[in-house]
């Protein structure tokens, strides 16, 4: 089965500047996620993309052997889901098509390839889609009295 991987990666960031490409054991943070995907056991047809907005990002990704996506720069206020539609009509995606679809982040240098590996396994038994998370109080919810979901925060 294939499995089409999308590493998102702008350029910019408000909160850590050039945080995709910076130096981490003299690796760039982006290598760590590319170099996972690489080692995944071989179960799937993997597919990595990376979609860029940055030449040094672009350049990193190319060299270690990745298609990349170059688009214009970008202000930081799309959403993921943002992303994701134009990388998908970008490669004219049908949902119809028989593949799995998974986005990882390059801000995840500690991302194991048996993890990717255990989503996408996830995904291949199971329709709909998954999310892995870490429990963080910044960006609450609750459900209220009427049963609809209610954020407990003012900004992301």
């Amino acid at each position: 089965m294939k499995a089409i991987l999308l590493i998102p990666a702008r350029g910019g960031s408000q909160g850590v500047p050039r945080k995709n490409v910076r130096l981490l054991n003299n690796k760039p943070l982006i290598l760590y996620v590319l170099e996972s995907i690489k080692n995944i056991p071989k179960k799937y047809d993997i597919d990595p993309y990376v979609m860029t907005d940055d030449e040094e990002i672009e350049y990193i990704s190319a060299n270690a052997g990745f298609k990349v996506i170059k688009e214009e720069k970008t202000t930081g206020r799309a959403t993921l889901d943002d992303v994701t539609l134009r990388f998908l009509n970008v490669l004219n995606y049908q949902p119809s098509d028989e593949a799995l679809f998974l986005t990882i982040q390059p801000t995840c240098p500690f991302i194991q390839p048996e993890t990717i590996l255990k989503a996408l396994d996830t995904l291949a038994h199971n329709s709909g889609s998954i999310l892995t998370v870490k429990d963080d109080k910044h960006l609450a919810w609750t459900i209220d009295e009427n049963g609809v979901p209610q954020k407990l925060y003012k900004e992301r």
